[in-house]
């Protein structure tokens, strides 16, 4: 499966594909090609980036340092959602407290100018999740 920008025509690459396919002699392979919204890769990648940066400064933390990062879909139209896994249960007295502070953090952070440039504006939400994948907050 090849992915193509929206400014490319799928159907004169997936030609393209097919005469090179044949002139090296292996036409019995199916060309699947799918178009993607050049906007959407981007905005897609530079959440990629600032999501990274995110785990890395929270990570520079002792307190923080066992987060991970859980991928999420990026799309045009809706607020990213940067989601943070924590190594404590839901049910932990303090799992409330301790995921506020993370998300005091990461809302900070993603107010840097640096990363407010990098954002270009794009609409964002925090969510913790415990060791069990459930929602924190």
């Amino acid at each position: 499966m090849s992915e193509v920008e929206d400014t490319e025509d799928a159907d004169k690459v997936k030609a393209d594909i097919k005469r090179q396919l044949k002139e090296n002699g292996l036409s019995a392979y199916k060309v699947n090609v799918r178009e993607r919204n050049v906007k959407q890769v981007e905005k897609e990648n530079r959440w990629l980036d600032i999501e990274s940066k995110v785990l890395a400064d929270l990570q520079e933390n002792k307190e923080y340092k066992n987060v991970t990062y859980k991928k999420t879909d990026v799309t045009l139209k809706q607020p990213v959602t940067v989601a943070i896994v924590t190594p404590i249960n839901k049910s932990d007295d303090e799992a409330q407290e301790y995921s506020e502070k993370i998300k005091r953090e990461i809302n900070t952070f993603l107010q840097t100018k640096d990363i407010k440039k990098q954002s270009k504006g794009d609409s964002y939400k925090v969510v913790i999740y415990d060791q069990d994948d459930q929602v924190i907050s």
